[in-house]
Order: C-alpha cells, then sequence, then structure tokens
C-alpha cells in the first residue's frame, strides 16, 4: 500500500455547524449503484465534477512552485471556517509552525482559473501518525476565516451505519488521471465559464474529478483489518483515487446531503491491471482529537524527516584511498529530494533525499587535500557529513558557477556522507535533474 501524495501516485469555536446536534446524529444513507455517479465516459473511473457541489473540497499547493496546476500535492476538505481535514502524509515535509511554502486554494472547479488562496497558520498532525492507514489525519488551522460551506463529518456512533460495508461513498479530487482525455466543466462557481481541456497520461487534472467506489472489508486493503480505517474500491473496475488526491474527502450521499466518512489515505498507485482498494482514514474514529485539536488542547507534531546518515546511500557506496586513479572519481546522480538542507544546519539551502546519495570510506593521506564537487547543466547544493559528525554545505564554488564544491586541505579519514541537492524544489524544477559528482585530490 503506497501513499497517495503527490510525489507517488490521489480560531474557530467548536459551535459551528460542523458540530451541530443535527448533524450528529444517524442519518439514514440515500446511495446509488457506484456506476450512476458519472453518466459519461470516466477517466479513472472519474468524470468532472463542479464546486458547487462540493464547495468544501480544497487543494494543497507549494507555493513558489510555477502554475497553480503544477504545484498541487494533496487534496483537503473544509470543515469549519478556519480549518482544513487533509492526510498526515501530506504534509510530513512541512515546519507546523512555519507552513509557509504551502497554501490552500479553494473557491474553484479548475486549478488553472478563479478560486482564491487562504494562508495555513499552524499544521496539526496526528503525533501517532505512522504511514498509511496508521492514523494518517492532519488538520489545518487557517490565519484568517473563509467563506466557505463545511461538509458534515460521520462522527457518532449512530452515523456508523453509512460506513458500513457495501455503502457506495464518493471520492473527489485533482488527482493523477491515465490517458489522453478532453475534459469540459464549468469553473469558477455558478455562472462560471465552460471550459474544454486536454490533459495526458498521468498528469494533475486541471478539473475537479469525482467517482463512486463501494466500501469493501478492510482485510481487501490490510490483512490487519484496522478499524480506524476504510478500505473502498473494485476488485478489477478501473475506478479509483490516485495520485495528488490524498487527503480529499470520501463521503455517502444521505437525506441530509454529504457526509464526510474518510480520508484519502493509500492505495495502489492507479495500476491497470488488478484489484484497486484504496486506504481511508475513518473520520468517526477521530472524534476527540478534531474536537480536541480545534479547541486548542493538543500539542503541535513535528513530522519531518531529517537527512539521515544511518541510512544506506542510494546510488554509490564505495571505499577509497589516498592516491586513487583515475583523478577525479565520478558518480552520476540524480540530484535532488524533498527534505530542506536548513534543517540540518541552518547555513545550508536547498532540496535533498533523506539517504544520502553517495558514501565513501576515505583513507586519507598527509600529502593530499580532497576536493569534492558537482557538474551538471542544474543549479545544485552540496551537503556533506563528515567522519567527526559535522556537517558542511555550499550552493555556488564561486559566484557565477551553480555548481557546488567542498575543499577539505588536511580531509579527515573515514566516512563521508553526500548529498546533492537542488536549489529549488522538485516540484518546481518538475523532475530530479541528472548531474555528476566528482572526488578529487587534485588542486583545481
Amino acid at each position: 500500500m503506497t501513499a497517495l501524495s503527490s510525489r507517488v501516485l490521489m480560531s474557530s469555536a467548536l459551535t459551528t455547524s460542523l458540530f451541530s446536534a443535527g448533524l450528529w446524529l444517524g442519518l439514514g444513507a440515500m446511495t446509488t449503484p457506484a456506476e450512476a455517479f458519472c453518466d459519461d465516459g470516466r477517466v479513472m473511473g472519474g468524470c468532472v465534477t463542479s464546486i458547487d457541489e462540493f464547495p468544501w473540497q480544497v487543494s494543497l499547493f507549494r507555493t513558489g512552485g510555477g502554475s497553480q496546476l503544477g504545484s498541487h500535492f494533496c487534496g483537503g476538505s473544509v470543515i469549519a471556517d478556519r480549518w482544513v481535514l487533509t492526510a498526515a502524509h501530506c504534509i510530513e515535509d512541512f515546519l507546523p509552525t512555519d507552513p509557509s511554502p504551502m497554501a490552500v486554494f479553494f473557491g474553484s472547479t479548475s486549478l488553472e482559473e478563479g478560486g482564491q488562496i487562504a494562508d495555513v497558520q499552524t499544521i496539526y498532525a496526528h503525533p501517532d501518525y505512522r504511514g498509511v492507514g496508521s492514523d494518517d489525519i492532519a488538520l489545518l488551522e487557517l490565519r484568517n476565516p473563509i467563506s466557505v460551506p463545511p461538509v458534515t463529518l460521520s462522527m457518532d456512533v449512530e452515523a456508523r451505519d453509512i460506513e458500513r460495508i457495501g455503502s457506495d461513498a464518493i471520492v473527489i479530487g485533482w488527482g493523477n488521471t491515465p490517458g489522453q482525455r478532453d475534459l469540459s466543466g464549468t469553473v469558477g462557481g455558478k455562472g462560471g465559464e465552460t471550459v474544454v481541456q486536454t490533459f495526458d497520461v498521468f498528469e494533475t487534472s486541471p478539473l475537479l474529478l469525482g467517482a463512486e467506489v463501494p466500501v469493501v472489508d478492510n482485510a481487501r486493503c490490510d490483512e490487519r483489518g484496522d478499524p480506524e480505517a476504510i478500505c473502498a474500491g473494485f476488485r478489477n473496475t478501473p475506478i479509483d483515487a490516485c495520485a495528488g488526491d490524498s487527503g480529499g474527502p470520501l463521503m455517502v450521499s444521505t437525506r441530509d446531503g454529504y457526509v464526510q466518512v474518510g480520508l484519502v489515505s493509500g492505495g495502489t498507485l492507479c495500476v491497470d491491471e488488478g484489484e484497486r482498494f484504496s486506504t481511508y482514514t475513518r473520520v468517526s474514529a477521530y472524534e476527540d482529537w478534531i474536537r480536541a485539536t480545534m479547541a486548542g488542547e493538543t500539542e503541535v507534531a513535528d513530522l519531518r524527516v531529517y537527512p539521515d546518515f544511518s541510512l544506506a546511500a542510494t546510488f554509490f557506496d564505495e571505499q577509497i584511498v589516498t592516491g586513487f586513479t583515475p583523478d577525479p572519481i565520478d558518480y552520476p546522480l540524480q540530484a535532488g529530494g524533498y527534505l530542506w538542507a536548513g534543517d540540518v544546519d541552518s547555513s545550508c539551502v536547498g532540496f535533498v533525499a533523506e539517504a544520502p546519495d553517495v558514501r565513501i570510506t576515505y583513507e586519507a593521506g598527509d600529502q593530499y587535500p580532497l576536493r569534492v564537487f558537482v557538474e551538471g547543466s542544474a543549479d545544485t547544493t552540496l551537503l556533506i557529513n563528515q567522519p567527526d559528525g559535522s556537517w558542511l554545505c555550499n550552493d555556488d564554488r564561486v559566484e557565477g558557477d551553480l555548481n557546488p564544491e567542498i575543499y577539505f586541505s588536511n580531509p579527515l579519514g573515514g566516512q563521508y556522507d553526500i548529498w546533492v541537492g537542488t536549489y529549488e524544489s522538485p516540484d518546481a524544477l518538475g523532475d530530479f535533474p541528472q548531474v555528476t559528482l566528482r572526488v578529487s585530490e587534485l588542486e583545481r
């Protein structure tokens, strides 16, 4: 089971309408056959829907990452005027007390026009989050309130009847869609303009899509049958959430409107063949945590992952002895990652992976210096953990040269863990550029 975030795949008072008594009682389900939600051709089982029908749906995007469409990475749902519900795995790379690299887009069917943007003030992830289907839930507190009708959450025990096996549920989002296809839909809310757009294989959908999936036995998603999760999907029908849909709502239609019973946690990477069952976090299992968080009674949990030199190197791991030939030694690799290098040393910049790209165990001598540098067309950075455990970093070796270099006049013997990062994030670049790391004992 894989998280469906964009990299792999889809203060308010408690007296808001979210917690009004009338919305907490058992709701009789008025479900329809799964094929009835979309009456036209499907994309991953989905069809264009409207923000008018699901006004609480939002897009989470990385600021400074180019277009809205290109920066989208997850979904979410408005549950109160300053609160958005999403998946913990969507926000685990952000500093919870300063989430300025991300924001919330709302109020439009299209990611390319219309809509409004809200800043996130604080991220509250569930402190016990351990991955897909394991407390994969988070709340975003917005800096300012927004005027969006909130979704009703399935929380009381009486509402469990709408989460039962066999219920038809609706999942929506802007996640990846396979196959080239024309989509038409109305953007910008009521009275908006009708547009037709074409997109290619496994691209973020420019328009909000929805599909209907049946709730099935949890064992189809996880042999443990975790009661805090919901499993939904089909054995053979190509209908599923996909990368970019993570954090978005799974809803059931009732006499009183839509009720959110789950949120997208993980799935099967939208495979073309085989079973397509996705795991959803069961919202009703987190009633107490949601209430307490909105009341200011929970602590902020930092889920960020840091560059870790205890992990195996991704590309190369070898021993070298002073006086090596040929000189330099070349290590071709892909640069970059989603972790901010400044988290291990405030003087560092750039985005790196969790595991080191190259590990060198160096048998040093007295007569040679050691140079570690990068060559390539991308704007790269270097992060090195030395044998004594200290960190070194460099962005540009000289002004005007975007390639970094770290120079050791009297290098220590031992293990050097090396990360080659990119100055911009992978979302802004669109890929992980090919570069060459070089190690030399020659002077420049």
